[in-house]
């Protein structure tokens, strides 16, 4: 009879589904075909589970001696018992020498990747380092008042980074959430371009060589240095960035220690010293989070990354000298080389080498960069806000097929935090900062600018975010209440 008859699973096995994803090129094409399977199975299993569900009902309801004997097998086949683990049985080490190279590579590929996680701690340690003693020496602060900045900065910035970067996925893919599946190829080159001019405005503020030559209305040692990390960024494998960002930064720390000694640990503070620390975090949020190749950040590694930055910081101190040029010349280069492997890390193929050349934003704006520098300073202070608004608000894992897709959870585009970051462009231009009080500068007011648009968009968004989690949690609770209906 077809009400003994269990329904036909419309949907494909995790193994025919692994199979198909297998069929489609690594590329934007690709993933985006992917993501579109991914729905319609996960679609098609929800239809599946009702069908099953009201099927079991009815026999339920029926409650005789065939609907018992149908739905006893019914179960034994959707949820086979457990293999039996015998006990006293222990896995022989392998004897064979034939299995002793597979050891052997293991072993091999484990230590290569603790090296490669090591070097990427490093290249961000030093990093840090360099870059705050150049952005505090650029400020004029030094002594024990520099040394203080760059350690409550550092502090501020693990702050930050950590819940952006303790996941395996880059913060700027999971921000697919707060802007949108679509958006978030827009946001990618909207925050790595606003980066790469930030750090435009501050080669160009403080560096005499940017003045030494020009072509047409560019610097010509900014087409030399941008255009050459492009070059080196794209040509050299992912796996080496972070031995490339290293050397860089390696050069531009040899040029402060070989400098005579001009600045001593004062112990005096200027008025204005607190920006010293705002400077540091943002500085080092940008280095840790968007300006470096990604990887996950745990408490326990910024407990380490802190005091030893500080330490390196110190040693620079005591021996810089406030001719920096060439120092900050390779800092730059570092930090560009940077912003080139953290948008290669966003996707394979050509996608992620176009992410990749979104750093040459901030050369392409370089003639503008006094007119744009509140306004990328407002975007990335609004950017950073959300994105660590949302983690926190945010309680359901994310989605991961709608992260790039115009139908998920997280829509196309998100109207609210697109329009955010809108007012925070708009609060970081030059007539909107002329007409606040005198108590800031133009920088200043744009940092305090989007920090509050993205504090206060942040938190109206957390209906949405509630939202997005009460709809993930049906999805994810549908797939086990066929388990609840059984009483498993």
């Amino acid at each position: 009879m077809a009400e003994f008859e269990r329904p036909r699973a419309k949907a494909l096995s995790d193994a025919e589904l692994a199979r198909a994803l297998q069929t489609f090129p690594s590329d934007a094409t690709g993933i985006e075909l992917a993501g579109q399977l991914i729905a319609e199975q996960q679609k098609l299993r929800e239809q599946d589970s009702q069908e099953l569900q009201a099927w079991i009902e009815l026999l339920r309801t029926r409650d005789d001696e065939q609907s018992r004997r149908i739905l006893s097998e019914s179960i034994a086949s959707i949820f086979p018992p457990e293999p039996v683990e015998v006990v006293g049985e222990v896995e022989e080490p392998p004897t064979l020498t034939s299995q002793l190279p597979v050891i052997t590579r293991r072993g091999k590929v484990s230590s290569r990747v603790r090296n490669g996680q090591t070097l990427r701690l490093l290249s961000k340690t030093l990093l840090l380092a360099v870059s705050n003693v150049l952005v505090l020496d650029w400020l004029q602060m030094s002594g024990l008042e520099a040394l203080t900045a760059i350690a409550l900065g550092l502090i501020a910035a693990t702050v930050i980074s950590v819940p952006l970067k303790r996941h395996l996925m880059h913060p700027i893919l999971r921000a697919a959430a707060v802007f949108g599946g679509v958006g978030v190829y827009a946001f990618a080159a909207l925050i790595l371009g606003s980066t790469s001019l930030a750090f435009v405005v501050a080669f160009e503020g403080h560096s005499e060589l940017s003045e030494l030559a020009t072509v047409g209305p560019y610097s010509a040692i900014l087409i030399v240095l941008l255009a050459g990390a492009a070059l080196v960024g794209q040509l050299t494998p992912v796996r080496f960035g972070p031995l490339a960002i290293f050397l860089a930064t390696s050069v531009g720390a040899f040029f402060l220690l070989s400098q005579e000694a001009s600045l001593s640990l004062s112990a005096a503070f200027s008025a204005g010293w607190y920006w010293g620390i705002a400077s540091a975090a943002v500085v080092s949020t940008l280095i840790l989070v968007i300006a470096t190749p990604h990887t996950t950040l745990k408490w326990a590694t910024g407990a380490w990354v802190v005091p030893v930055s500080v330490l390196l910081s110190a040693g620079l101190l005591l021996f810089t000298a406030f001719s920096v040029a060439f120092a900050l010349t390779a800092v730059t280069f570092a930090l560009m080389l940077g912003l080139v492997f953290s948008g290669r890390d966003l996707a394979g193929g050509a996608l992620g080498r176009l992410a990749g050349f979104a750093m040459l934003l901030g050369l392409i704006l370089s003639p503008w960069a006094s007119e744009l520098s509140g306004v990328a300073i407002a975007l990335i202070a609004c950017s950073f806000t959300l994105m660590l608004l949302d983690q926190l608000f945010r309680v359901s894992p994310l989605h991961i097929a709608s992260l790039d897709t115009s139908y998920g959870f997280y829509g196309a585009v998100s109207p609210s935090s697109w329009l955010g970051l809108i007012f925070a462009a708009a609060s970081g231009t030059a007539w909107v900062t002329a007409s606040l009080p005198d108590w800031f500068n133009h920088l200043e007011w744009s940092l305090v600018g989007g920090l509050s648009i993205g504090l206060v968009v942040g938190l109206l968004r957390i209906p949405i975010i509630r939202k997005q989690d009460r709809e993930i949690k049906n999805l994810d609770s549908s797939s086990g209440n066929i388990e609840n209906l059984l009483g498993l």
